[in-house]
């Protein structure tokens, strides 16, 4: 056991030790439980600091981590940098995530010449870690050992809201630091829980949340060393072994019967402006899902077109035939995976496989993998949306919505009718003035089958209404 006074005795003053112990009254046990309580005391300090640091996105943190946890994010950056498609998929998927989104949230140049404050401030500034904590965080729960200390974070400060995952301290060079590892376990188990949520394959899963968190389309090219690419025009998809170029193409559809198997799964008006009716559309087989509006075809069906959208009901047209799809509020849930691709083969597909599958497909893999999931922590993926203020003279400012800073194509909240820059103002009565009124509108987008919107849009107010099948 290693001896610790003040951390200054040793194992070699250990009779001298005793001595002054006998000679003050002090027994062992007390002196013992003093230093444990110094050690409590700084662990609280420490974390305190490290959630002050974190929460600011302030890359000074990086003083407060241990040694192995201060050189993760630069072991990230070199692998951002260099490593192959081969490379990558020998990680596991949470840190290939990791590198993926360093990769592909900052140009080449500006990653290599950043330090490791800067890459510890930018993955807190973008969510890479930290993205749970907030400054009113405690810690409880501590444990101490020799060289180590785990404790758990309490929410707000209240003792009835412990997280979900522990933190974790290393005694260094005479002093205590911040171990990520508790971060990174985090992440591991949130993905964990994804994959069992979704029923996506992990691979699948993580080029989901790849898409979905960088809101654009994941090309192959995207998987090629940034410094390692011989020429910058070089960025066209290319073949996996066993892809034809006759599956890029797209299907010449002969009859109605040649559509795959669709259904309707919601319907969206727009009373002040028809143009902006749509539907939005699965392909029971693949999953996969279009948001369309009249005129409009079909991606991979460039013979088709909606020709009509009523009240419960869409009118196709495919040539000569004519078929209608009908709103069904009792048929399966959105959540009932229905493709039919043998999972083992999934399973064993990498991401840039996933990548190049997806080049003969349009838009991002979100829109034809389960992007119609309402689950909370699904929805809150699928949109960026920041609370709106207004400020006036002499008046607190008060919050006026929720404006709309990015939006993943055909996600739920495009089916509702947002747009990039939108104001929402009102969801289904409730005016979006509050905190407390967000979380009212994520209990209607889980829960509800019809659900009315008003939005703010260059000056203008505009209505949508959406009837929607059953949530998962």
């Amino acid at each position: 056991m290693r001896c610790r006074w003040h951390r200054l005795l040793c194992a070699a003053a250990l009779p001298a030790y005793l001595a002054v112990v006998l000679c003050h009254g002090v027994t062992a046990a007390e002196l013992t439980g003093t230093t444990a309580s110094a050690d409590q005391s700084a662990i609280r300090q420490l974390a305190a600091r490290w959630i002050a640091a974190a929460t600011a996105h302030d890359g000074a943190g990086i003083a407060l981590l241990c040694a192995s946890s201060s050189a993760y994010f630069p072991y990230l950056q070199q692998l951002a940098l260099h490593a192959d498609a081969a490379t990558l998929q020998q990680l596991e998927p949470t840190l290939q995530l990791q590198v993926m989104f360093l990769r592909l949230m900052s140009p080449a140049a500006q990653l290599q010449a950043m330090g490791a404050s800067q890459l510890l401030a930018f993955a807190l500034q973008r969510g890479l870690i930290g993205q749970d904590l907030r400054a009113s965080d405690r810690l409880g729960e501590l444990t101490v050992a020799e060289q180590s200390a785990q404790g758990r974070l309490y929410k707000f400060g209240r003792a009835d809201w412990p997280d979900r995952g522990l933190q974790y301290f290393g005694w260094e060079q005479g002093n205590w630091c911040v171990d990520l590892r508790g971060e990174l376990e985090q992440l591991r188990s949130d993905f964990d829980a994804f994959t069992a949520r979704s029923g996506l394959p992990a691979t699948e899963a993580a080029f989901f949340i790849l898409e979905t968190r960088l809101m654009r389309k994941v090309i192959p090219a995207d998987f090629a060393p940034p410094l390692a690419v011989e020429s910058p025009d070089d960025s066209g998809p290319t073949q996996f072994a066993g892809q034809s170029a006759a599956n890029t193409v797209s299907n010449v559809v002969t009859t109605a019967m040649d559509m795959p198997v669709l259904r309707l799964v919601a319907i969206r008006h727009a009373p002040d402006k028809p143009s902006e009716n749509a539907v939005t559309l699965e392909d029971r087989v693949e999953s996969l899902r279009y948001v369309l509006r009249e005129g409009d075809a079909l991606p991979a069906y460039p013979q088709s077109s909606l020709t009509r959208i009523g009240r419960d009901s869409a009118v196709f047209a495919v040539g000569a035939h004519h078929f209608i799809l009908r709103l069904e509020p009792g048929a399966a849930p959105l959540g009932v995976r229905l493709t039919s691709v043998n999972s083992s083969a999934v399973t064993q597909k990498t991401l840039l496989q996933v990548a190049q599958e997806g080049s003969g497909r349009e838009g991002m893999m979100t829109q034809w993998r389960n992007i119609g999931l309402r689950d909370r922590a699904q929805l809150l993926q699928q949109a960026w949306l920041t609370a709106d203020y207004v400020e006036m003279a002499g008046v607190q400012s008060t919050m006026a919505g929720l404006r709309v800073r990015k939006l993943v194509e055909g996600s739920f909240w495009s089916q509702l009718g947002l747009q990039e820059g939108d104001l929402l103002t009102q969801v289904n009565g409730v005016q979006v003035n509050s905190m407390a009124a967000w979380q009212q509108v994520l209990q209607i987008a889980q829960n509800d089958l019809d659900i009315t919107i008003a939005v703010e849009r260059a000056e203008h107010v505009h209505s949508y209404r959406t009837a929607t099948i059953r949530p998962r």
